[in-house]
């Protein structure tokens, strides 16, 4: 599904210039911007869309598997 955020594991990154290709299909913009926090907005489970605080989604009530 759509993405804000994406995550780039630290040890692949270093000091100085990095390259980073994204491969936009729907809406590309013209740069990226770093950040350290994730952006969960539109998480869903089951088609429901899940509430967020402080960055981790919140679920009330049972999920059945």
């Amino acid at each position: 599904g759509p993405q804000h955020t994406l995550y780039i594991p630290a040890p692949l990154l270093k000091s100085g210039l990095n390259h980073i290709s994204v491969f936009e299909l729907h809406s590309p913009k013209d740069g990226i911007q770093f950040t350290d926090t994730p952006d969960l907005a539109f998480m869903t489970i089951a088609g429901k869309r899940l509430k967020t605080y402080d960055h981790f989604p919140a679920i009330a009530g049972h999920q059945k598997n």
